[in-house]
């Protein structure tokens, strides 16, 4: 999903949700439709990674207050990994078996020579 879109439930079966955000991981945090989206994820332990749109730079959610939010969601940050990087971390990690606690700790660290 994008920040501006109309946000939905994701789709059943689902085992993650990859956010592409504004700049350093600004969401519209206010909306309800993204809250929703955020407790259905946090009450099935989905894990949530968030990304940024800009081609350079990347998420930092200590950076804005709508990034702590984030944080305090048990949102997981993308760092300076693109939507494909994440998606393919998570693949493997989900494919692997991991929980949202490795997920989390995984996108902390470089594998491959991916900036964290």
């Amino acid at each position: 999903p994008h920040p501006g879109a109309p946000w939905s439930l994701p789709p059943e079966g689902s085992r993650a949700l990859v956010i592409q955000a504004y700049g350093a991981g600004n969401l519209p945090v206010h909306r309800e439709d993204l809250r929703s989206v955020l407790d259905h994820c946090a009450a099935r332990d989905l894990p949530v990674v968030v990304t940024s749109q800009c081609l350079t730079g990347g998420v930092d959610l200590d950076r804005y207050e709508l990034g702590r939010e984030l944080a305090e969601r048990g949102v997981i940050s993308g760092g300076h990994h693109t939507r494909w990087a994440a998606l393919a971390k998570l693949g493997l990690l989900l494919g692997a078996g991991a929980g949202t606690a490795a997920i989390r700790e995984a996108f902390a660290t470089s594998w491959a020579g991916e900036p964290v």
